[in-house]
């Protein structure tokens, strides 16, 4: 009997410190913030993919653009947020041109209304309005 609840014993204590390792990791995880390059500045990935979803609306209702610009912008949204997330587009030069290092976003599909260029330009108001992140 006493060997058992030593053993069990034993397992919680080894239990116990396989967690404390694996909280440690989490922390020092933590510790590392994932960046976008915004050429005068970084800032954080999250907070930018974050700040495009939640302005995203509020930018269309402002345009006055019609249902069809509205749907091409939203396309837009989706493959150039996709794109950030995956780290396609890491970075912003310091010709405010955002660069797609998986070769994955071309010109725009709507040859009238340039959606890509559209959201670029409402990226670069996104980007100009947030803090550097600062280590």
């Amino acid at each position: 009997m006493k060997f058992i609840k030593s053993l069990i014993l034993g397992s919680i204590l080894l239990s116990f410190f396989a967690l404390n390792i694996h909280s440690e990791n989490i922390v020092e995880m933590n510790k590392q913030v994932d960046l976008f390059d915004a050429g005068t500045k970084k800032i954080e990935r999250g907070r930018f993919v974050n700040n495009l979803d939640s302005n995203l609306e509020s930018y269309l209702e402002q345009t006055g653009w019609g249902n069809k610009k509205k749907k091409a912008f939203r396309n837009a949204y989706l493959d150039f947020r996709e794109a950030i997330l995956k780290k396609c587009i890491n970075k912003r030069d310091a010709r405010k041109q955002y660069i797609d290092e998986c070769g994955k976003l071309g010109n725009s599909k709507n040859e009238k209304f340039d959606a890509y260029g559209a959201f670029a330009h409402y990226m670069d108001i996104i980007v100009d309005a947030m803090p550097a992140y600062v280590e």
